[in-house]
Formats: structure tokens, sequence, C-alpha cells
């Protein structure tokens, strides 16, 4: 018989048998997707059965439920098993006495589907969790702050993991992505500052922003051939990172991507990529080399700033854009060549302090402000007649700068050079046509 069928008093009798024949508090759930049935509630077991008429798991289903132990969803019904849940629902009437309250509803049979939108969340002493084949999403905050869970296993059906699913985990070590999976949302892993290592499978072809941000411990990861771009902050804060492997297929690394990987000492990036986005790799404090692809275009502001190990890099020859502060701070930086394809350098070596030598090529028309600033062991550079500009500070505080020869009709902002450094004016000359001699007549 239905539990939601059975009279007041036939429920009274069923709750008093059924307490009889328990000799612990472990009980198997049936539930059918009802949103928020235990939220925040420190009455229920430790540990949890839920049979396969369980549908899905509703939205803040088991969120808060402090004292909770570990899940297992059983991959098949056992009518031997108890039909209810210690733990108070909405859908029963709280006149009822005692455990009557903590009746629990179904209406039919099927597989677990979806893990609705933070259904364990708060959960602090859960610990584990084996989810059923059939299950094909992980919603949004799903598992999020369940600070005890150190394993969960994700099954072959699993396609979605949503928003923030196991953000705030901090106990949980590491975790299989199944071959069936395609998307990885925001922030899904955010702040699991003990898992050590993951690999994403091929069939991946989203992974949100700040899908890995703050975990702490994250010394390893493969990405999908299959990825195109790495998202905001994806592995912003993964102080232990020390290897990446980035496909062949990526031609974007986004904002802050990994900024303060401080572990990060050398990173491969493939021929396929086109872009670096602003902070990508700011203040990856133990970057002492980087190889640029040939395909890059453009790195934007601030992108390696802060990478005071960083000694050498060669930029490629297709590089059009080098924003503002691109290598700020790059105290180690001793040496550099811009290819002709560049034509305008904003601020980008400013306190670039070992910085002793750079080659500017024929293509610059444009030294913006700041872009030498405080390159305080530069002694001397060759600024090409093709230049047609040198913007405000764009040398100040290069204190072993002594002199610079410029092109007669370059123009010259009032502080471009610190007082000291004496500007030589090359001498234009006219252009005068020879004029061939005249054959003389015999």
């Amino acid at each position: 018989m239905l539990v939601d069928k059975l009279t007041r008093d036939q429920l009274i009798r069923r709750v008093k048998e059924l307490e009889k024949q328990l000799d612990e508090k472990k009980y198997d759930v049936v539930h059918r997707g009802a949103d928020r049935e235990f939220k925040s509630n420190d009455f229920p077991p430790q540990q949890i059965s839920a049979a396969s008429s369980c549908e899905v798991v509703g939205s803040e289903a088991f969120a808060g439920c402090t004292k909770l132990g570990s899940i297992t969803f059983l991959p098949f019904y056992d009518r031997r098993k108890v039909l209810f849940m210690l733990c108070f629902s909405r859908k029963c009437d709280r006149n009822y006495p005692g455990p009557m309250r903590s009746i629990l509803s179904f209406t039919g049979w099927g597989m677990v589907k979806k893990i609705g939108d933070a259904a364990f969340q708060g959960c602090s002493s859960l610990t584990s969790v084996v989810i059923p084949d059939s299950v094909t999403t992980i919603e949004m905050k799903a598992f999020q702050d369940c600070k005890s869970l150190t394993s969960i296993k994700l099954p072959e059906s699993l396609e979605t993991i949503g928003k923030g699913p196991f953000r705030w985990c901090s106990s949980l070590t590491s975790i299989t992505l199944p071959g069936s999976l395609k998307t990885i949302g925001w922030a899904a892993f955010f702040w699991c500052t003990s898992l050590k290592s993951i690999n994403i499978p091929d069939s991946v072809t989203t992974i949100g922003k700040e899908v890995f941000a703050g975990c702490s411990s994250l010394k390893s990861i493969k990405l999908p051939d299959s990825l195109t771009k790495i998202e905001t902050a994806a592995f912003k804060g993964c102080k232990s990172l020390t290897s990446i492997t980035l496909p062949d297929s990526l031609t974007t690394i986004g904002v802050r991507a990994f900024w303060g990987c401080t572990s990060l000492t050398s990173i491969k990036l493939p021929d396929s990529l086109k872009t670096i986005e602003t902070d990508a790799f700011k203040r990856c404090t133990s970057l002492t080399s980087i190889k640029l692809p040939d395909s890059l275009e453009t790195i934007e502001a601030a992108t390696f700033s802060g990478l005071i190990s960083l000694n050498t890099i060669k930029l490629p020859n297709k590089l059009k854009t080098i924003g503002d502060f691109a290598f700020f701070d790059c105290t180690s930086l001793e040496s550099i060549t811009l290819p002709d394809s560049v034509t305008t350098i904003e601020g980008a070596f400013w306190g670039c302090t070992s910085l002793v030598s750079i080659h500017l090529p024929d293509s610059v028309t444009t030294i913006g402000g700041d872009a030498f600033f405080d390159c305080s062991s530069l002694t001397s550079i060759k600024i090409p007649d093709s230049v047609k500009k040198i913007e405000d500070s764009a040398f100040q505080r290069c204190s072993s700068l002594k002199s610079i020869t410029l092109h007669s009709d370059t123009e010259v902002a009032e502080n471009a050079f610190p007082p000291h450094v004496k500007i030589i004016r090359k001498r234009k000359f006219k252009k005068y046509k020879l004029k061939t001699a005249k054959k003389i007549k015999k």
C-alpha cells in the first residue's frame, strides 16, 4: 500500500511497527522530487539509501542536514527496506505525533535522473555519495559546502554538472569524471582545497568560469582536446599547480585564467592559440619561461604582470597587440625583441627593472605613456625612424639611460624622458635630384 494513501490511524500503527524492527538509525528513502523535503533538519539518520523509485532528488532536498553521514542510491528497490525517513517533510500534517511527520510520500517507480538545486547543500557530515547510472544532471549547488565529503562516484550516464555543485567541498581529494560528460558549469569545484588531480574527458566541450578556482592542492590537470577556451579565473589561486596540458584546439586563454598559480614554472602553449586575455598569468611568480606560439596575435592588459622569475620570452611574428602592463613588474626580464607586426607599445614594460636591451622594429609608430617606465637598468635603446610619437612618461625613471637619438620629426611629450637624458636629433637632409649631363653634339 502506498504511504500517501494510508489513513491517520494506519500510519501511526505502521510507524510503530517499523520502529520495533529497526535496531539502528538506517533508513531507505523513497522520494519523488519534492523540493526542500529535509532542509536544515538535524533529526535525520546518519546514513541514507535511496531506492530506485526515486526519480528526482528535489531542490534543497537535504540542504543543511548537518548530521547526514553517507548516501547511497540503490540500483534496485528492495521491498524489505523501510519506506520512510525520520526527517521532517513539508507534505505531512504537522499535527501528527512524533515520527508521523517524517513519513515520505511517493507516487510511482523509476530511476533517479536529476539531482536538483542545492539538494544536499550544507550536509556537513556527509562523507560519501554513490550515484546510479541513470543520473544525467547534477544541478546548481547540489552538494555545495559538504565539508566532510571525501569521495563521490559519478555515473557514466552523467552529461551535465551545473553551477557550483561541489563548491567548498573542502575534503574532496579526487573525483573521476565520466566519458559521457559534456558540460562542467561555473565554479563547479570552486575552493575544493583538498582536490589534488583531475582528468577531464574529451567529451567535455564547455568548462565554466572559476571551475577550479581556489583548488589550492591541485597539482596537475589534463584538459580535453575538444576545448577551445579556458574561461575566466578557471584556475585562479591554484597555488600547487605544477603542470597542465593544454589541448591543440585551444584558441583563447580567458581573463585571470591562471592568476596566482605560484608553483607553475613553465607552460607550453599550443600553436592554435590566438588570444591571451587580461591578467591571464598574473602573479605566477615561479614561471621562469614561457613559449608563445607563432599563431598568437593578441596579448591583453597585465597578462604576464608580476612574473618576477621570468627572465626571457620570445614574442611571435604574428603578434599585433601588446596591452597595457602586459609585462608589468617582470623584474627578472633582461631582454626582449618585438616583432615587425607591432605598431604601438603602451605601458607594457613598466617596472622591468632588469631590462637592459630591447629591439624595436621599424613597424612601431607610437611609444605610449609609461611604456618603459622604471626600467632602471636600460642603458640604451635604438628608436627607429618610423616612430612618430613618444608619449608621457614613456621612459621616466630610466635612471641608467644617458642619451637617445631620435628622428627630427618625432614628436616627444615634455616629460617622456627623465631630465638627465640627452636627446640627440638626427639632421634632416633635403633630397636633390641629380641632373643628367646633356650630350654634346659633334
